[in-house]
């Protein structure tokens, strides 16, 4: 008989089906994608056209690393704070929250 560990999926088990290691899998994989691989493949593409201009790469790269900054800044807080007490929803009344929650659409 297996073990309730084995069955459990936030223990062990592939990146795909763990739920704990697929979200920071596909957060870094966006940020890779669209933080690293994008703007270089952008500055590649954009340097072999005729009109290319030496502000360009200054204005691409002080961009690339604002954005770099800000996400890695977001997820710090988020990750050290949590999410809740992030977007101040801690601070929102139980009647609030429970008004708020009646009017989403359940799937």
């Amino acid at each position: 008989m297996m073990s309730s560990r084995a069955s459990d999926p936030t223990f062990g088990g592939c990146a795909s089906t763990n739920p704990m290691l697929s979200r920071p899998m596909a957060s870094w994989s966006l940020f890779l994608l669209l933080g690293v691989f994008v703007p270089t493949a952008s500055h590649f593409i954009l340097s072999c056209a005729p009109t290319h201009y030496v502000y360009d790469v200054i204005v691409q790269l002080s961009l690339t690393f604002a954005t770099n900054l800000s996400y890695l800044c977001l997820t710090a807080f988020v990750r050290h704070y949590d999410l809740h007490r992030f977007l101040f929803l801690d601070k929102m009344s139980r009647k609030t929250l429970l008004s708020v929650n009646s009017d989403m659409p359940h799937k």
